[in-house]
């Protein structure tokens, strides 16, 4: 299974622990035998993702999937859905809710993309489990 990998974030979070969350994802999927394009490498604009598009635009894909590193703007998606297509998948990562700011929020992101992938008519997968794929 040939799948493009887009690490979508943002600098205004915990960029680190994105990074780290990200890194922990991909290797959770290369571990799983897909074939991965792309790799854990934080895009966070749209120079980035054009670039990323580029790369695996041509490739035959069986599917995509975008690493909801850190909560971002639809934008980015809203790219890669109408440029790619191939089924897409979203992967946003639980954390503790401790009272202060969310360092990834990065399920809300997922929701934001899902409902502009939505807008596009392109339907989309979905997980929120940690990088690691342990729940």
């Amino acid at each position: 299974m040939r799948i493009a990998v887009f690490c979508l974030a943002r600098p205004t979070f915990d960029v680190d622990l994105a990074s780290q969350t990200a890194e922990t994802a991909v290797a959770s999927l290369a571990a799983s035998g897909a074939e991965v394009l792309g790799d854990a490498q934080l895009l966070m604009d749209a120079p980035a993702v054009e670039a990323r598009l580029d790369a695996v635009k041509e490739q035959p894909l069986d599917g995509v999937l975008i690493v909801q590193a850190t909560f971002c703007d639809a934008a980015m998606t809203s790219a890669i859905g109408a440029t790619l297509a191939a089924p897409v998948a979203i992967w946003a990562f639980p954390e503790p809710r401790d009272g202060g700011r969310l360092r990834l929020n990065s399920f809300c992101g997922l929701s934001l993309a899902s409902h502009a992938l939505g807008k596009i008519g392109r339907r989309c997968g979905w997980l929120h489990a940690p990088g690691d794929g342990q729940s």
